[in-house]
């Protein structure tokens, strides 16, 4: 959709910590999601076998604070190194969920990562569609999209789940290749690569014309409101004249009737 490198705000708030080893950390086993304009921070995975999901963390709920101090003003590193700390040791997460506010006691452990399963030949072909430096790993659900900024939105989740949805759609189709024989798969991925290419350029035009369209009618709307403030000063000026020309008829027909009074003299 945009053509942009994307800055991922996504962080496992379970890092590596210095006694972690491989793919261990020690936290609870959940990824965040930070909106840097609505300043807020939610639940957006809970890892499986972790903490998280052994205290039952809801998806889509917004930290309100960790530990007593509220993550508003802070980044989603700097969250992530309040959540992690030793094996064993506790850290309070205050949440708001459905409207709830709810404290949340969890006990830290060492927490696997799972590796994702990497297919090069996937990937090479993925990556002549899609953008460079696009996250499109994990669909950030209405739950969560519905409640973070406008601004947020446009820039990062909105491109975020379309290429989520584009790349599962690309799959399916690299997968109806690869079940072809292989004298058959090059050509056949040769023009699937080639028509998801030609959808995106579809799929720009269409985002351009949207905004041009969407530019037009904030100018219009513009414009009916300096025409409408041009008329109500028009109308303004129109009964201004109208209560000078009032006071005038009054100032004559006092005149007049000074006029009559002194011939009565």
């Amino acid at each position: 959709m945009r053509k942009l490198i994307i800055i991922l705000t996504i962080l496992f708030f379970t890092v590596t910590v210095a006694s972690a080893i491989e793919n261990q950390v020690c936290g609870i086993g959940a990824r965040l999601l930070k909106d840097p304009f609505g300043k807020k921070t939610f639940i957006l995975q809970v890892l499986p076998n972790s903490p998280a999901e052994k205290y039952n963390l809801p998806v889509g709920a917004e930290i309100i604070s960790v530990n007593d101090v509220k993550t508003k003003s802070y980044n989603i590193s700097q969250i992530s190194e309040m959540i992690t700390g030793q094996e064993g040791t506790t850290v309070n997460l205050l949440i708001k969920y459905n409207g709830k506010k709810t404290n949340y006691e969890i006990t830290r452990a060492k927490v696997n990562i799972p590796q994702k399963k990497e297919d090069k030949n996937f990937n090479l072909h993925w990556n002549q569609v899609a953008p460079e430096g696009i996250a499109d790993d994990i669909y950030i659900p209405n739950s969560i999209a519905s409640r973070v900024s406008r601004n947020y939105y446009l820039q990062y989740v909105a491109p975020v789940n379309y290429w989520v949805e584009r790349k599962a759609g690309f799959k399916k189709g690299y997968d109806a290749c690869m079940s072809y024989q292989k004298t058959d798969q090059n050509s056949c991925l040769m023009n699937l690569v080639n028509r998801e290419i030609a959808k995106t350029d579809n799929d720009r035009q269409m985002e351009m014309q949207q905004e041009m369209a969407r530019q037009q009618a904030t100018q219009n709307f513009v414009n009916t409101m300096n025409q409408i403030q041009t008329n109500t000063n028009l109308n303004n000026i129109n009964n201004s004249l109208q209560q000078q020309n009032f006071q005038l008829q009054n100032t004559n027909m006092q005149l007049y009737n000074i006029n009559n009074s002194l011939r009565g003299w």
